[in-house]
């Protein structure tokens, strides 16, 4: 058993904040907080520190694009069809990658690898943790959710060949022929076993959500159509106009992942691509959450990427749950992570002052009772 002496604890969960308490864990899980000190065989000393919940990045490519490799070694991004639902991260999954360990110093417990954007129909994701040694004792959820994009990118890398399909009439119309398609695997008796259409068919049955990129107005307003047509779960990645449609987003109940912010200049498609813009989303109720898309930003900044909502009007709490309860909600983990509470696992950061303050950093990270960073 070991036990946590904290001088202050945000717990996220009814804006809780508790002052000098204990933090008792065992087997991975928080047993009890209590204000008296409990025997234990192990006791950390964080008295003058500030415990908060761990953080997830919903959206990264980590073990698949290995950090200091180069372009030629990434494995993210399949590019030989528009459909490719069947294809798996955990198949590429290197446990080795560099910002495994990023994540852990920088607080992040959990993280999403995720195929890339190509296909519009690009594989199946999972949430890893950041330690263990194989993929397979570092998967936490497989899969999570069915990647489809919808935005740019995947229209003109089919362009550029002349291959279809190359437009957004295109895009939308494949989206509909392999759902249709599927719908009519699941009725025949006898069959050939279809890989593709099976995947196709974890959506259809609402077993899995489909994680839509999207960017512009029209493709979040087409992305609300399937969603109505085909009754599918649905998560927004990146939906950079989502604050001029929030009342329809709110309505469908959609979570929005969003980010990431520290980078420099935008495409066209990307032209309201501002912090500000998530404040419409925080109005309205929509849950949203931030990510690096490491390695597009370096996931160690996730908590200091968070910051930027505190600059928009958006509360400390609220923001510090972009990184934590949030995700965890978006990624149906939140009955084991998210906040500080009995009975859920014992994923927490150790900052070094309040958070958001200058001084404040990542000084330690808890991972399901495991301390996988410690500088103090």
């Amino acid at each position: 058993m070991k036990v946590i002496k904290a001088g202050k604890i945000i717990t996220l969960k009814d804006n809780k904040i508790l002052e000098n308490r204990y933090i008792v864990v065992e087997d991975g899980i928080i047993q009890d907080i209590t204000a008296s000190k409990p025997s234990a065989e192990e006791i950390i000393d964080a008295e003058r520190l500030v415990v908060i919940p761990s953080f997830i990045d919903p959206a990264t490519q980590i073990g698949l694009a290995e950090e200091g490799a180069g372009f030629n070694y990434y494995d993210s991004d399949e590019s030989t069809s528009p459909s490719l639902p069947f294809l798996r991260s955990l198949d590429a999954f290197y446990p080795k990658d560099l910002g495994i360990k990023d994540a852990a110093k920088g607080g992040v417990s959990y993280f999403v690898s995720s195929p890339g954007d190509s296909a519009v129909f690009s594989g199946l994701e999972g949430v890893f943790a950041c330690k263990g040694n194989v993929a397979d004792e570092m998967v936490r959820k497989f899969p999570s959710a069915l990647k489809l994009n919808m935005n740019y990118n995947s229209r003109i890398r089919w362009r550029s060949e002349g291959k279809y399909p190359s437009t957004k009439m295109g895009l939308i119309a494949l989206i509909r022929e392999k759902f249709e398609k599927a719908k009519n695997y699941e009725k025949k008796k006898e069959k050939e076993r279809d890989l593709e259409m099976e995947t196709l068919l974890q959506v259809l049955r609402k077993e899995i959500p489909l994680k839509v990129s999207v960017n512009t107005r029209d493709e979040i307003e087409k992305a609300l159509e399937l969603k109505r047509e085909y009754d599918v779960n649905m998560i927004f990645q990146e939906a950079e106009d989502s604050f001029m449609v929030a009342d329809l987003i709110r309505k469908e109940e959609i979570p929005v992942i969003a980010g990431p912010y520290f980078i420099a200049g935008r495409l066209y498609h990307q032209r309201n691509h501002y912090v500000k813009n998530l404040y419409p989303l925080y109005e309205k109720g929509v849950v949203f959450a931030l990510t690096t898309l490491h390695p597009i930003v370096p996931v160690h900044l996730l908590y200091h990427q968070s910051a930027l909502l505190v600059k928009v009007g958006i509360s400390e709490l609220d923001a510090l749950r972009a990184i934590s309860t949030n995700p965890a909600k978006i990624l149906g983990l939140d009955k084991e992570t998210g906040t500080i509470e009995k009975g859920k696992k014992a994923n927490l950061v150790f900052l070094s002052d309040e958070p958001f303050t200058k001084k404040s950093d990542v000084v330690g990270h808890m991972l399901e009772g495991e301390m996988v960073w410690k500088n103090f």
